[in-house]
């Protein structure tokens, strides 16, 4: 089943949407609202948390959103 997942996905055409700013995110997230499927963010941003824009993305978008932070090290195995 994994495999066929995986076949499945490569079929899949993605585009990727950048910002800078957890409120121009927010703002295209508005004006083209509909069109997105996943939020990706960091969690340390000018103007407001990850944590902020998670809240207010899944509660008027409904979206699910991917927090990360950039600013831990890499664990090296």
């Amino acid at each position: 089943m994994s495999s066929s997942l995986l076949t499945d996905n490569r079929n899949l055409e993605l585009t990727v949407v950048t910002v800078k700013k957890p409120f121009d995110a927010l703002s295209i997230l508005r004006l083209k609202k509909g069109l997105f499927d996943l939020v990706v963010s960091d969690l340390h941003m000018p103007e407001m948390n990850g944590m902020e824009l998670q809240k207010q993305v899944e509660e008027e978008f409904k979206l699910p959103v991917i927090s990360k932070c950039s600013t831990l090290p890499l664990l090296r195995l």
